[in-house]
């Protein structure tokens, strides 16, 4: 259902937590890890999905996101009411807490879903896409990332360069690990700029290669606070861009935060505009 929504809509509308909790086969009844999930089927075609919604307690928060398939987008109030009343009574019944919900490209309709149970707007994710038609030319000395060797300068760098930053945030060793294990993971397309032996920035990219053609993404751009508002954002930006390129990539996207309006200027002034929308509500849910 998630790929058939995804081919529909142009992209996959769960977040890259999710949707490696759900590939891995991450369940826990108990939540103390992985995720608890329900689907809604089709009445017309009951082997058919209709719809789906994932839970999950990554940090002190949980996380909710939910998913109609694009078909049954007209019925998505009544499917999406069914799916997030039993998501409340579960997180009800662990204890309630801090809920995040999360719809991909949200209309009216999700809004008066979410208003429904209390959730109130709080946040915009943008995936932004660009094409790469005009050679992109490298200026900025980097290297590739050294699995075994690399791990814990970058974790210091990019917790650095995102210290409050709801997913980027905080990462961990294991977490980094996790993505070295992914079949798209390529060392060559984690760029690191040094100098003086001092990691200053870095540009990891990604290319999905499920997609028809290929797709690239600037996965994650970090720059050093102390190097930052210098240029070394886009001249990193380009590296990665330059990279997929080389890569045989025509179209390369990213994501970014709805508030981080420097990176939102920095992406626009080279190419990227808004093409789809994750849209978050926030509320709570008592025991």
């Amino acid at each position: 259902m998630l790929s058939e929504a995804a081919a529909i809509k142009g992209q996959l509308p769960l977040a890259e937590d999710k949707w490696n909790q759900l590939k891995h086969g991450l369940f826990d009844t108990r939540l103390h890890s992985g995720y608890l999930a329900f689907f809604a089927k089709d009445p017309s075609e009951p082997r058919r999905l209709s719809g789906y919604i994932h839970i999950c307690k990554p940090r002190s928060r949980w996380e909710i996101a939910l998913v109609v398939h694009p078909l049954q987008a007209r019925a998505f109030h009544e499917i999406g009411e069914k799916l997030l009343t039993k998501a409340v009574a579960e997180i009800a019944n662990r204890g309630g807490g801090e809920v995040q919900l999360w719809i991909a490209d949200p209309d009216p309709v999700s809004d008066g879903l979410a208003e429904q149970f209390h959730l109130i707007h709080s946040r915009d994710l943008y995936q932004m896409r660009t094409t790469l038609t005009t050679e992109i030319i490298s200026t900025l000395s980097t290297r590739a990332f050294r699995p075994g060797h690399d791990e814990m300068s970058w974790l210091e760098l990019n917790n650095r360069a995102f210290p409050s930053h709801p997913e980027q945030s905080n990462w961990t060793l294991d977490e980094l690990l996790e993505r070295e294990a992914e079949e798209w993971f390529d060392p060559n397309g984690f760029l690191l700029h040094e100098v003086d032996g001092h990691l200053q920035g870095a540009c990891w990219t990604k290319i999905h290669r499920e997609t028809d053609p290929p797709l690239g993404e600037i996965y994650v751009l970090s720059v050093d606070p102390a190097h930052q508002r210098h240029g070394l954002g886009r001249a990193l930006l380009q590296e990665g861009l330059a990279w997929l390129q080389r890569s045989g990539i025509t179209q390369a996207m990213l994501y970014v935060d709805d508030s981080n309006l420097p990176a939102l200027e920095l992406y626009r002034k080279n190419g990227f505009s808004i093409e789809h929308v994750n849209k978050a509500y926030r509320g709570f849910i008592s025991q």
